[in-house]
């Protein structure tokens, strides 16, 4: 356990040491954020008289600032350090450490998921739950938690999403194995999460099929599950059955990402000398 430790805290610490790209990222999200709900709130006023969204415009502006806060957390591309390890034929050094490597690679994929958000978390949130409404924008605001209710069901959710992004992280991370460039599953992967996450458009509008084939996908318990819970759609009953299945998503993702592994590491050959 030390040794997974130790990797998870270098990795932490040389993510950490990049505060200016991570202040750009910072910067970059008050713009799409702003964008977004600007966006949003043309929907919304030219929508039909007494149609009746799911989410009030605060909500829908709620629901996309959160996205921003923890967009770091959500796994739309593989991890870049492990990617470039099989690549490159470097992962050969990881084989021979005495540890299970799938949980060596989790270790530092939830590192490097938690350093990138704790950089960006606190400023964004600041700026869209305080500032914002300072400078009288409050109508495309962060608008405060459902109550300690909402806000202990957010926290929690947003706990299991942590161990979850990294396993997606490997998961996505074990196709290079069988590619020279990471660019094709990085894509599709980014198009895949950033969607049925609800990063790009709050699934809480989202009707018909597309909301059908999005409770079949673990993603939504990345950001939309939580989200719900800060909005106040979620409550405190709705707690143990959430938590219950993104249990059974981490295990379920877990267990896949492991027999890749193990799979592509049985036909791995290094080339080079």
């Amino acid at each position: 356990m030390k040794s997974y430790l130790a990797a998870f805290r270098g990795r932490s610490r040389s993510v950490l040491r990049y505060r200016a790209a991570a202040l750009a990222g910072i910067f970059t999200q008050f713009f799409f954020g702003l964008i977004l709900c600007m966006i949003m709130e043309a929907w919304y006023r030219s929508a039909a008289p007494g149609l009746q969204a799911p989410l009030s415009l605060r909500q829908a502006a709620s629901y996309i600032w959160l996205g921003q806060i923890i967009f770091a957390l959500i796994p739309w591309r593989g991890d870049p350090e492990l990617q470039d390890l099989v690549r490159s034929g470097d992962v050969a050094r990881d084989l021979i450490r005495p540890l299970d490597v799938f949980g060596l690679w989790l270790a530092r994929s939830l590192a490097w998921r938690l350093a990138s958000l704790l950089l960006r978390f606190l400023p964004i949130l600041v700026f869209s739950l305080f500032i914002l409404p300072a400078i009288g924008l409050g109508d495309i605001a962060l608008q405060p938690p459902a109550g300690l209710g909402g806000l202990l069901g957010f926290l929690l959710l947003l706990a299991g999403a942590a161990p979850l992004s990294a396993a997606i992280t490997v998961f996505i991370s074990c196709f290079q194995f069988r590619q020279i460039s990471a660019v094709g599953a990085n894509a599709i992967a980014a198009a895949l999460v950033s969607f049925f996450s609800g990063q790009l458009v709050p699934l809480p509008l989202l009707g018909g099929p597309v909301e059908l084939l999005y409770r079949l996908l673990p993603f939504r318990y990345l950001a939309d599950v939580p989200y719900r819970f800060w909005l106040g759609s979620l409550t405190l009953a709705d707690l143990p059955a959430s938590l219950a299945i993104q249990a059974a998503w981490l295990l379920a993702v877990l267990t896949a990402s492991r027999l890749i592994i193990q799979r592509q590491l049985r036909q791995l050959a290094i080339a080079g000398g």
